[in-house]
């Protein structure tokens, strides 16, 4: 081979592999201003971040000694914030709205909702997907949810 044909393999492989880089850089930053967000509503709040999930642009937390949740969500029209007192919570169940497409099954929205206290006709809510807002195709989001569910309830029972 000559050292023409050699370059032009190069140039080609950097071509290719340079967008996957900046991909995964996109990713990290993103993930990186997510665990921010996080860590600010804990802040704001008198508490650190704990154990924490994200995913797309999403991310759902309990802090160090386990007595608060602490959520954010940025869709194309709103940033929610949720903050939470474990405690004030007797129940936790997860809400799940699908319909029937021709023979597939649809998923609308996946929530975990909060029965408090104080008030058990108005249950709180932390939305782990949209199918407005998010993209047409779950992905973690039903195993976030289901983990989420079983750490939440072990500890409110």
């Amino acid at each position: 081979m000559d050292s023409g044909t050699t370059l032009t393999g190069i140039i080609i492989m950097v071509i290719i592999i340079i967008p996957f880089l900046l991909m995964g850089i996109n990713a990290k930053k993103q993930r990186n201003r997510i665990k921010k967000e996080l860590e600010n509503i804990a802040t704001k709040n008198g508490c650190k971040v704990g154990q924490f999930d994200i995913w797309k642009n999403s991310a759902f937390a309990i802090d160090e000694s386990e007595k608060f949740l602490i959520g954010y969500r940025k869709t194309n029209l709103e940033t929610f914030e949720f903050f939470a007192v474990l405690k004030d919570f007797n129940s936790c169940s997860i809400q799940k709205s699908i319909r029937n497409v021709g023979d597939e099954v649809v998923v609308e929205h996946l929530k975990l909702a909060f029965g408090s206290k104080q008030n058990p006709n108005k249950p709180q809510y932390f939305e782990f997907y949209n199918s407005d807002t998010d993209s047409s195709q779950l992905g973690d989001e039903m195993q976030l949810l289901t983990k989420w569910h079983t750490l939440i309830k072990d500890r409110i029972n």
